[in-house]
């Protein structure tokens, strides 16, 4: 991981049908040694963020 406070170096979101070219380029960032932030990688997390919140 980076040197920075930052948990990732990227941040990719992609709302198409087409997810498949966002997933090769979260790969190739992540084969350079990136952290990568993919909303589809997080969709769990995020959910229960969310939903926390809504709740407090």
């Amino acid at each position: 991981m980076s040197e920075h406070a930052f948990r990732f170096d990227f941040a990719l979101s992609f709302a198409g049908p087409n997810r498949t070219i966002a997933e090769e380029i979260r790969n190739a960032l992540n084969n350079k040694g990136l952290s990568v932030f993919y909303d589809r990688d997080f969709e769990h997390e995020m959910l229960q963020r969310f939903q926390h919140q809504r709740v407090t």
